[in-house]
C-alpha cells in the first residue's frame, strides 16, 4: 500500500556484538527533482558510525538511474589457528552510479560503477597490504528477487540474488590495474510447516576468477549478523571475519518455531567449504560447521535475538546477541 506522505523521518536503536550500539536515523523525501524518485539518507551512529545515501527514478520496467553513497567503519580481528593475532580497523568509502529496472514488487534488475576506497590500519604486513588506503574502480551487475512474505521471520516465498563484479585496484602510474572478477549468488525459501513453524534452507557461494585480490575482497566467513559489505558472509559457530579464502560455499538451515504470539525459538545450522579455487571447493574434503539455538522476540524496535552457537570443528561455545532492525 502506497503511503501517501512525500517526507518522513524515522529513529531506532540496534544492538549486534558485531557493530555494537547504534542510534538509527533515517530521512525518506518522494519525488524530489524528479516524479516517482525516491531519496533515502540512512544514517547509524554509535560505536562504528555507518551511513548510506541514496537517490532513485523508479520507472519500472525502464532502465531508471540512481546514485548511492556509503560509507563503514568498524573494528575486527585477524585470526590464525581460531586465536585473534590482531585488531585490525576498516573503514570503506563506496559511490555507485547505476541503472535498474524494477519490475512488480519483487524483482529488480542492474549494472553500475562503483568508486571505492579502503583504509586497513593497524599491522599491515599481516594484511599483505602495500598501504592501508586503496582506491579501487569496480563493474557491477546485479539480480535480486525477493518474495518473503515479510522481512523477519518469513512464513513463505522466495529470495535469491546474482551478482557479479569487476575489480580494478588503482595504481599511482599505471592508473587502475589487475582486474579481477568475483561472482556471488544466494538463495533462499522459506517453508510453512504449520502455521507457526517455517524451515528456511538457503545456498550461497563466492566466487573469485582472475588474480588474488586485496585483503579486503577475500571471502570472510564468520558470526550471525546481518548486511555486511563486500564478501563477509554469516557463518554460525566462528567469530565475525574469522574464515578468509577466495571462494566459499555455504549451505544454512533456519528452523523458526513460534510459540506464542511474536516470541520464538530459532534454531541454525551451516556448513561451508573455503578453497583458493573453484576446483579446490568442490573436491575439498574439509567441511566447516556450524549450529545455533536461541529465543527471539519481535518487539516494535525490531527483533531481539538471543543465541548459543558452536561447532564440530571446535571446543569453543559463543553466544550472540542482537537488537533492533538491521542496517
Amino acid at each position: 500500500v502506497e503511503d501517501p506522505s512525500q517526507i518522513q523521518f524515522r529513529i531506532g536503536l540496534h544492538y549486534d556484538d558485531d557493530f555494537k550500539t547504534a542510534l538509527l536515523l533515517n530521512y525518506t523525501q518522494r519525488n524530489l527533482l524528479l516524479k516517482n524518485s525516491r531519496f533515502t539518507v540512512d544514517l547509524a551512529l554509535g560505536d562504528n558510525i555507518r551511513s548510506d545515501i541514496q537517490y532513485f527514478v523508479d520507472r519500472g520496467a525502464i532502465p531508471s538511474p540512481g546514485i548511492k553513497l556509503r560509507t563503514t567503519q568498524f573494528e575486527t580481528k585477524v585470526y590464525e589457528s581460531g586465536n585473534p593475532i590482531l585488531a585490525l580497523n576498516y573503514s570503506d568509502i563506496s559511490l555507485s552510479v547505476f541503472l535498474q529496472t524494477t519490475i512488480g514488487d519483487v524483482l529488480a534488475i542492474g549494472t553500475g560503477v562503483q568508486f571505492e576506497g579502503i583504509d586497513l590500519s593497524q599491522d599491515v604486513a599481516a594484511t599483505k597490504e602495500d598501504d592501508t588506503y586503496q582506491n579501487y574502480l569496480n563493474y557491477y551487475a546485479f539480480l535480486d528477487f525477493d518474495s518473503f512474505n515479510r522481512a523477519n521471520y518469513p512464513m513463505n516465498g522466495t529470495k535469491t540474488s546474482l551478482n557479479a563484479r569487476v575489480i580494478t585496484k588503482q595504481d599511482s602510474t599505471k592508473g587502475f590495474i589487475d582486474p579481477s572478477s568475483v561472482i556471488d549468488f544466494s538463495f533462499a525459501q522459506a517453508i510453512s510447516i504449520t502455521n507457526r513453524i517455517a524451515l528456511i534452507p538457503s545456498l550461497k557461494g563466492i566466487f573469485t576468477i582472475g588474480p588474488d585480490l586485496d585483503y579486503a575482497y577475500n571471502v570472510f566467513l564468520g558470526s550471525l549478523g546481518k548486511n555486511y559489505i563486500n564478501y563477509i558472509t554469516p557463518f554460525i559457530g566462528y567469530n565475525y571475519m574469522e574464515i578468509p579464502g577466495r571462494n566459499a560455499i555455504v549451505l544454512r538451515a533456519d528452523a523458526n518455531f513460534q510459540i506464542f504470539k511474536k516470541h520464538y525459538i530459532i534454531a541454525k545450522a551451516n556448513w561451508g567449504k573455503v578453497e583458493k579455487s573453484f576446483q579446490e571447493t568442490i573436491d575439498s574434503d574439509l567441511i566447516l560447521d556450524g549450529y545455533s539455538i536461541g529465543y527471539s522476540y519481535d518487539s516494535i524496535i525490531g527483533p531481539l535475538e538471543l543465541s548459543v552457537t558452536g561447532s564440530t570443528n571446535h571446543s569453543d561455545v559463543y553466544t550472540y546477541i542482537s537488537l533492533g532492525f538491521w542496517f
